[in-house]
């Protein structure tokens, strides 16, 4: 059965609305993946997948990206797979800035997640510590790897990387399309495969709230610039049409932003929903068309680190007590502690 070099994908030419279609079985791409690779267009809804099955005497990467790490507790990996060696990876690490203590912050994420072998930060794109990886697999397991994590958690882009520094032939699409990898797509290495899966879907992610065309050029590509304002209690700050942060009550503090190429813009909070809703679609973009509503986050004392949807986050400082306006069922992330050199 030959399948899509994409996203993996059985290929066939009987059924134009089906996944997979091409109008002749000698293409290598399907029609999704020739439009996304050629155009970076995609009409395709956001496959929503689960944790897939996996045999039992296979090693298990968990990918997750770095600016998603406060998804980690949502999932508890042993449920899923008992029996099988993991490792955590945390990719996308080029995304960060360079002052981050990564020894420091593996041995704060070992004293919460004890159930992985190891826990091992790295950059797909750049290939940052892949040999390093690539030892670690070796010295664990000799048979299947599975890659498996979130939507848009770079596995693919992994993938691809491993390929080329093994002299593989596998080079499948990766884009901010978020649940474009369908199937699995194996990768040749020593006794057994690397193998790709498709990404498990998140709920609050932008892409339940916008296109893949509204959406495509706000997920984090390249490293992030932070941004940050001193802000007085009744302040606020809009990100894009998305997200609007508001500081109702506290000491004057410090909010640090780590986001992608998005319009952020401060303003009096007296003002914020009238700005707001006045320049939807001009100033601030994009706008989603779902309902917006408000939630209240009470902070002690400390430091947290808050994620806005899968766009990136900001760290704020308590005691203190903000309001966040957001299309419902975005997902908000909240932990309490910020890792080493942020």
């Amino acid at each position: 059965m030959k399948k899509c070099k994409g996203c993996g994908i059985a290929l066939q030419a009987h059924d134009p609305n089906a996944l997979g279609y091409v109008k002749a079985v000698e293409h290598e791409y399907c029609l999704s993946c020739h439009n996304l690779k050629n155009y970076n267009i995609s009409l395709e809804p956001v496959l929503k997948s689960h944790f897939p099955f996996i045999e039992e005497n296979s090693l298990i990467l968990y990918v997750v990206s770095a600016l998603h790490l406060n998804t980690l507790p949502l999932f508890d990996l042993t449920k899923f797979y008992p029996k099988q060696k993991k490792i955590l990876v945390i990719n996308q690490i080029d995304l960060l800035p360079q002052t981050i203590n990564f020894d420091l912050w593996v041995k704060d994420l070992h004293s919460y997640f004890k159930d992985f072998l190891e826990i091992m930060p790295l950059s797909g794109l750049k290939g940052h510590y892949l040999t390093i990886l690539l030892e670690t697999i070796d010295h664990y397991h000799s048979g299947n790897v599975y890659l498996v994590g979130l939507q848009n958690s770079g596995k693919t882009t992994l993938l691809n990387r491993i390929s080329e520094h093994i002299d593989g032939h596998v080079k499948a699409l990766s884009s901010p399309k978020a649940g474009l990898t369908q199937d699995f797509i194996q990768l040749p290495y020593k006794n057994g495969y690397i193998i790709d899966s498709p990404g498990v879907y998140q709920r609050g992610f932008i892409s339940d709230f916008l296109d893949y065309d509204d959406y495509k050029t706000y997920i984090p590509s390249k490293k992030i610039r932070p941004t940050t304002y001193h802000l007085d209690s009744s302040q606020s700050i809009i990100i894009g049409g998305i997200v609007i942060v508001s500081f109702i009550k506290g000491e004057r503090s410090s909010f640090t932003f780590y986001l992608g190429e998005i319009n952020i813009h401060r303003t009096k909070y007296e003002n914020v929903y009238h700005q707001f809703e006045k320049h939807q679609g001009t100033l601030f973009n994009p706008v989603s068309e779902a309902p917006y509503e408000k939630q209240f986050i009470k902070l002690d004392s400390g430091e947290y680190l808050i994620n806005l949807l899968d766009l990136g986050f900001f760290i704020a400082k308590g005691p203190n007590t903000l309001e966040l306006y957001a299309p419902k069922g975005a997902f908000i992330g909240i932990r309490k502690g910020v890792f080493h050199g942020l």
